[in-house]
């Protein structure tokens, strides 16, 4: 195959990727069918179904896709984390957190947490996820050691964020105000160390 044909084929097949990952996002993994693939990607049904022989391999390429994304997104936030002085990242902690850990804004994430939900029906997309949560989490980590918390689980904290905002959905709350409510109330078991950029 000639280098331009193997470039065009590679365009085709990530365009095929992030149709799929829409459609994830937005309607959950029973929504991923050729079909719908193909009418988001502007293609024929044939051309998804040649790049990826089973519904299942193109729902863990999107699936991995959508985390890719979700962890860059994180990465830039405790990238910006980390060209902050101490008393810039204290005061914009809640914030950093929530941009690194959540990858929309309210009033799109009651959205998010659904689809996220739907994401258990499928084993190769909630397996995707589960891979993906790895860099999240240094993400968030950069994050929490920048302010002076190195010594604060990511994971933890990841499990607080996701747990305010389920519960702020679920009682018709406001979900970022919530959370930065229920981050002040776990940030008031810690104290925060001297940020390791300030040393």
């Amino acid at each position: 195959m000639s280098t331009a044909r193997s470039m065009k084929a590679e365009m085709t097949r990530a365009r095929i990727v992030i149709a799929a990952a829409s459609i994830l996002r937005t309607e959950g993994p029973s929504a991923v069918t050729y079909r719908n693939v193909a009418k988001k990607a502007e293609m024929s049904t044939s051309a998804s179904g040649y790049y990826f022989s089973s519904i299942e391999q193109l729902l863990t390429e999107a699936g991995r896709y959508n985390m890719r994304t979700w962890a860059d997104r994180a990465g830039q936030i405790a990238e910006k984390a980390e060209k902050l002085s101490p008393d810039q990242v204290q005061k914009e902690l809640f914030e950093l957190l929530i941009q690194a850990a959540l990858p929309i804004a309210d009033p799109t994430l009651q959205r998010h947490f659904s689809q996220m939900l739907l994401a258990a029906n499928s084993p190769e997309v909630s397996t995707a996820y589960g891979q993906g949560r790895y860099h999240l989490d240094l993400a968030i980590r950069t994050v929490l050691r920048t302010a002076g918390y190195s010594h604060v689980s990511p994971k933890l904290l990841l499990a607080v964020i996701d747990g305010a905002a389920f519960e702020a959905i679920s009682e018709g709350r406001k979900i970022e105000p919530y959370i930065c409510q229920m981050l002040e109330l776990f940030f008031a078991s810690y104290k925060p160390a001297l940020p390791e950029h300030a040393k």
